[in-house]
């Protein structure tokens, strides 16, 4: 496996080629993102999309108000 470059437990990619060989791949790690850069790379003054500037107005309609008192946006 070291060979390969590939380690117990890591996923790879398989793929049958046109001459019956499977060619073995190590599958890309995804990197880990804190939610301080993500939050980073956000635009603080970027406007609210409309459908969630419609959900946050909606009266709640069963039980999921917190507490009992109506909207709980956290912008009253």
């Amino acid at each position: 496996m070291r060979d390969l470059g590939l380690a117990a437990g890591q996923l790879v990619n398989l793929s049958k080629t046109s001459g019956g060989g499977l060619p073995i791949q190590p599958k890309p790690r995804h990197r880990k993102y804190t939610a301080a850069e993500l939050n980073a790379r956000c635009n603080p003054k970027a406007r609210m999309p409309d459908d969630l500037l419609a959900w946050d107005q909606m009266k709640p309609v069963g039980s999921e108000a917190w507490g009992g008192a109506g909207k709980t946006s956290g912008n009253d």
